[in-house]
């Protein structure tokens, strides 16, 4: 699942090609994203994970359709806020994942599962509902008035409340 908006952007100066680093090759080619553009919602990420092929609309249907001897990863890029990852021009929630995640693991949908959040606040999704053998690792980049902290975000849950009260997952 992949917005997919660069390869064929306007503003790539080479229409039809994605590089990952300077001068590195074209990541482009044998790329399959089973959904995109439109097709990127909060309840097709949620149906997806859950296995629920009746709920995808868009795509090409496919689910994930795992076991408990699975593990599953997840890999998320984009931008977040409290409780909150932005999917587009959506939102999925914090409640939302969640309860996908617990739906998984009622139904014995994996052993373990890994879920790799880059967007700020993200460390926020987890906050005090993390279990079932469910690991988050989030990254985020803050700046706070003029320090620049980056911090990368290695860990299993455990959150630190700052002055903003912004959750982060150290």
């Amino acid at each position: 699942m992949a917005y997919d908006d660069i390869a064929y952007n306007p503003a790539n100066p080479y229409p039809g090609e994605v590089f990952n680093r300077p001068f590195g090759p074209n990541v482009y080619p044998g790329v399959v994203i089973d959904y995109k553009g439109d097709d990127v919602t909060p309840s097709n990420v949620i149906a997806v994970l859950t296995g629920n092929s009746s709920a995808v609309k868009g795509g090409n249907g496919r689910v994930v359709e795992s076991t408990v001897e699975d593990n599953i990863f997840v890999y998320f890029a984009d931008h977040g806020a409290t409780g909150i990852i932005a999917i587009i021009d959506d939102e999925l929630t914090a409640k939302q994942l969640n309860d996908a995640l617990r739906t998984m693991h009622a139904r014995k949908r994996y052993h373990q599962t890994v879920l790799y959040i880059e967007a700020c606040e993200s460390g926020s999704m987890f906050d005090g509902l993390l279990r079932d053998n469910i690991n988050g690792t989030t990254f985020s980049f803050f700046i706070f008035r003029m320090h620049l902290l980056h911090m990368l975000i290695l860990s299993h849950s455990h959150f630190i409340q700052l002055p903003s009260r912004t959750h982060l997952c150290l």
